[in-house]
């Protein structure tokens, strides 16, 4: 069975979600100088719109992008995560071998809440199972 690089990154996704307990998640992958949406789960459509491209430095994804760290925002300050619901949010480059990012992953939450050193090694770690784009 032969799946689509959309799906893929869905199910990644899915599991992303399970495993840290996030409300909804979002793959960017890096493109054009910005970040060019490859899928989303739990984001409405609405919201989805917004998302499809995401410039350098524009929200927690773009921050990401741009400082090459992760980011952790609180939901009053965000806008998607005020269209969320969401109360925290993390955002966080994936590297590919050469150090470069590849993707931004963004997980949303309905708590507000910081997120511990050894919960931003693991959100690192999940990033590195993130399917390769085919370019």
């Amino acid at each position: 069975m032969i799946i689509s690089q959309e799906k893929s990154y869905e199910l990644w996704l899915l599991s992303f979600i399970e495993r840290h307990r996030a409300a909804a998640a979002v793959v960017h992958l890096h493109r054009e100088g910005g970040l060019s949406l490859a899928a989303s789960v739990n984001v409405p459509e609405s919201l989805g719109v917004n998302l499809k491209f995401m410039p350098r430095g524009k929200g927690a994804p773009g921050l990401a992008l741009e400082c090459g760290e992760t980011v952790m925002a609180n939901g009053s300050n965000e806008e998607g995560a005020k269209l969320l619901g969401a109360k925290s949010a993390v955002a966080f480059p994936v590297f590919d071998v050469d150090g470069s990012i590849r993707a931004v992953v963004s997980a949303a939450y309905g708590s507000k809440r910081g997120f511990s050193d050894e919960e931003l090694r693991a959100f690192e770690e999940s990033g590195r199972s993130l399917p390769e784009a085919d370019d």
